[in-house]
């Protein structure tokens, strides 16, 4: 039996129309219950350096809506909506120490990473990792994190200035010692 692939080319023109559309579809107005962050807050090249000066009062931040206040306009944890477009890649198991996770959106539009402790203890920070990402590129990065207890981590990403989110939870085994 032969198998039919359809031709690259054609391949090609479907990835397009898909692309565009999508494109089309996050250009719209949002809903009047979504609140939208200036493009002006993180945008190239001005918005890179405004970004990087507000870094360290970002992770000085003990919770997560501390964090998501400190954007103009703030955003609150009900306009972050659950998406099963960002991808959270952490291992369910790991030894205490430093672990790789790898961070991916497949929203177009796709500009901020947050990566969060959720519920941080004592002395331990609320947020890991903050990356940019360039326009017109994959929103795909991978990031080390230092985990000394279990850990639920949450993923923020900002595409077209709405806000999305994912959890994950890395439990830490401990060394038995003999």
């Amino acid at each position: 039996m032969q198998s039919h692939r359809p031709h690259p080319l054609l391949r090609f023109l479907c990835a397009f129309a898909l692309f565009a559309v999508a494109g089309a579809c996050g250009a719209q107005a949002p809903a009047p219950d979504q609140a939208v962050v200036s493009w002006q807050t993180i945008g190239a090249p001005a918005g890179k350096a405004a970004f990087s000066g507000l870094l360290p009062e970002l992770f000085n931040a003990d919770t997560v809506p501390m964090v998501l206040a400190k954007f103009t306009p703030p955003v609150t944890e009900a306009q972050v909506v659950n998406s099963d477009y960002l991808l959270l890649d952490a291992p369910p198991i790991a030894l205490a120490g430093p672990i790789t996770v790898r961070l991916l959106s497949e929203i177009p539009g796709t500009d901020l990473f947050l990566l969060f402790n959720a519920k941080p203890r004592a002395n331990e920070p609320s947020l890991l990792s903050a990356s940019m990402i360039a326009p017109l590129t994959k929103a795909e990065t991978r990031i080390p994190a230092r985990l000394a207890a279990t850990t639920e981590l949450l993923l923020l990403s900002r595409a077209n200035g709405l806000w999305y989110k994912v959890r994950s939870e890395v439990k830490i085994a401990e060394k038995v010692r003999k």
